[in-house]
């Protein structure tokens, strides 16, 4: 015996497919791209440098809590 809340089929009634078109057309997908390219060549990275180099550059970069604690020892 079937369930109630499953509707039986009304197979009279015409496919979905059968719908006329709609109003729009559907839009042209866009082209594919190779996401093997896409991203170009990575960043060429230098030898790394040392903290004392990077000091003297003045671009050592360092906690906020670090560089805190060092302002208020030296003042």
């Amino acid at each position: 015996m079937p369930h109630p809340h499953h509707r039986k089929r009304n197979n009279d009634a015409p496919t979905r497919r059968d719908q006329p078109m709609h109003l729009f057309p559907e839009p042209e997908p866009p082209p594919k791209i190779d996401r093997r390219t896409l991203g170009g060549s990575k960043l060429k990275r230098g030898p790394r440098l040392s903290d004392e180099a990077l000091r003297e550059r003045g671009t050592l970069r360092r906690h906020p809590a670090t560089i805190y604690r060092e302002l208020e020892r030296n003042s």
